[in-house]
């Protein structure tokens, strides 16, 4: 299967990764073009053949949340989470901060310290 054309067409669009409220197929391919994914599994079964109706820009609803095009979606590879507009910004620094502190964290682990005494939560 040659999913260059919709792999253009995405980053073309600014998608930077796609979120499915189920199932997708094609790993080996998504996983060459480098688009992110994150669904709720993997199938053999395909809809391509089945003409769903689509849009693009659109409110949606995955997993049970209302998402709209403007919404900010902050995902990695434990999960995906659309927080409350207000708080996105505050969170993302916050979640980077993390991020960028844990090498030192894991040294620390390496090293002999507890996780509780690295975090604060023994005190």
């Amino acid at each position: 299967m040659d999913l260059r054309y919709d792999d253009r067409h995405a980053r073309l669009r600014g998608i930077t990764g796609i979120v499915i409220d189920g199932p997708a197929t094609y790993f080996a391919e998504i996983a060459r073009l480098g688009l992110p994914v994150w669904c709720r599994g993997q199938t053999a079964l395909t809809t391509k053949f089945l003409s769903f109706p689509s849009a693009i820009n659109v409110p949606v609803n995955v997993g049970g949340v209302g998402v709209t095009p403007d919404d900010t979606v902050l995902a990695d590879e434990c999960g995906v989470v659309i927080p409350d507009r207000a708080l996105a910004p505050d969170l993302a620094e916050r979640a980077e901060a993390m991020e960028a502190r844990e090498p030192d964290v894991i040294a620390r682990l390496l090293a002999g310290e507890a996780l509780p005494d690295i975090s604060g939560a023994t005190a």
